[in-house]
């Protein structure tokens, strides 16, 4: 179990250029030593500050349906915060609070929340900026056009890491060519008008990640710790290094502790503010929360679950990668960071939750399932 955790957002090409020689897999509980598929590894340095906390001993029954759902989803942590307390912390069998395991794709709403404070901070001037200011190679071609919003919203009109060609396609080469990968990334070509087209493609945030490096001057697990992890009072975390000594993704493979899920759940949830303190503006938090031109369910790397959509598919066209929602929420607010296969923290600022669950990569996850098990739970004690 413990190595499948880990595997969780890796592609089958991923996880066979990660796997070193030895696969010692014991203490699963910690993942002591069970980092192997993220080798080499960046750290994102914290300072640690505890959140307050509530017994979650009397919850357990309360939220029993929630509970249920999270382990027929083969779950390894569930962690549930309501007003101002953390109403439940539930590791499964396995797992504890020392828990890393692959965030897939919520990596690159944390991305995205530590851009909106490098923006408040100056360091970018605004989510408009061309890509191209930091991006020296696409001054002098069509991609001057595209911005850092429509990298943000995924709307970059930018050809998508092809698995054609095998071995030769950009994607493989994405994943086994070490250095080559940034050039890799940096050589896709525009293929459609930037801010008109919403498909989602890992290869735009991987962008961002090298622009928040290029702007910052700092590598970017360091940029991580300085705008984001330490302010938020998180312990340490690890980015994967797709070079010996640098050049993380910034798509997925963020491994962070789910109470450190639950800050930035938190940071989103109060408008910027944690610890009595306004880490970010509000305004950058509007911003980044606020439905993109060519998608209005999405944000800047996040979910806004405004519509029902009984399938929600990942661009335009519906087809490919989606995720079932049998029945809509029953708060409209809701937004959430999204990791394949049922990586969530789900935010609602109406009900005053945060909701975090990290587990197996389940693609029959229902998205409406876990948070309308929580609502009708709180709902059913007032």
């Amino acid at each position: 179990m413990a190595a499948a955790a880990l595997a969780v957002g890796c592609s089958p090409i991923e996880r066979q250029a990660a796997e070193p020689e030895t696969k010692d897999r014991t203490d699963p509980s910690s993942f002591a030593n069970a980092r192997w598929v993220q080798k080499p590894q960046g750290t994102v340095t914290g300072a640690l500050r505890q959140l307050p906390n509530a017994s979650g001993e009397a919850a357990e029954s309360l939220l029993e349906d929630a509970l249920t759902y999270a382990r027929d989803m083969q779950s390894y942590a569930l962690l549930i915060w309501h007003r101002d307390a953390l109403l439940l912390e539930h590791y499964f069998p396995g797992f504890d609070a020392e828990l890393r395991s692959e965030s897939a794709s919520m990596h690159k709403s944390v991305m995205a929340l530590a851009l909106a404070a490098a923006i408040d901070k100056g360091v970018i001037e605004d989510a408009d900026v061309p890509a191209a200011t930091y991006l020296t190679e696409w001054q002098n071609d069509p991609r001057r056009a595209v911005t850092l919003r429509h990298l943000l919203t995924m709307s970059s009109g930018l050809e998508p890491l092809s698995i054609e060609g095998g071995a030769e396609s950009p994607r493989f080469k994405f994943f086994t060519d070490g250095e080559k990968a940034r050039a890799t990334v940096l050589g896709r070509p525009l293929t459609r008008e930037p801010g008109k087209h919403f498909s989602y493609s890992n290869a735009d945030s991987q962008t961002l990640g090298l622009i928040l490096e290029r702007a910052s001057g700092l590598n970017y697990n360091e940029f991580l710790s300085e705008y984001l992890w330490r302010r938020i009072g998180a312990a340490d975390a690890f980015v994967w290094y797709n070079e010996a000594d640098g050049f993380p993704r910034t798509y997925t493979a963020l491994l962070a502790r789910p109470r450190d899920w639950l800050r930035l759940g938190l940071l989103l949830r109060d408008r910027g503010r944690l610890f009595d303190e306004q880490l970010i503006s509000e305004t950058a938090i509007a911003e980044l929360l606020s439905p993109s031109a060519a998608q209005d369910g999405y944000g800047w790397q996040i979910w806004l679950g405004r519509n029902r959509m009984p399938t929600r598919y990942y661009n335009e066209e519906q087809q490919g990668l989606n995720v079932a929602q049998s029945e809509p929420f029953l708060k409209d607010d809701w937004f959430f960071m999204d990791g394949i296969g049922g990586q969530r923290v789900y935010v609602s600022r109406g009900e005053q939750l945060v909701i975090v669950r990290v587990g197996e990569m389940r693609m029959d996850w229902d998205d409406a399932q876990l948070p309308n098990r929580v609502v009708r739970a709180l709902a059913s004690k007032r």
